[in-house]
C-alpha cells in the first residue's frame, strides 16, 4: 500500500491560520479497494495506538 500523511495550513486568517489540518494521502487502487472515497474520515491504527484522519485518493 502507498500512503503518506501531510500536514498542510489551515485557509483562515489570524492565530487560527496555525491550526494544521492532516490528510492520509492514499493511491486511488487502495483506497477503491478499502471502499474509502476522498473525504472520508478513517481510522490509522498500530499497536501502538489509533488517530482519525481525513482520507484523500490521489
Amino acid at each position: 500500500m502507498n500512503t503518506s500523511l501531510k500536514t498542510r495550513p489551515a485557509s483562515a486568517a489570524g492565530p487560527a491560520a496555525m491550526i494544521s489540518l492532516q490528510v492520509l494521502e492514499m493511491h486511488a487502487q487502495d483506497a477503491a479497494a478499502r471502499g474509502i472515497a476522498s473525504g472520508s474520515i478513517v481510522r490509522v491504527f498500530n499497536l501502538r495506538g489509533d488517530y482519525r484522519v481525513k482520507a484523500q485518493a490521489s
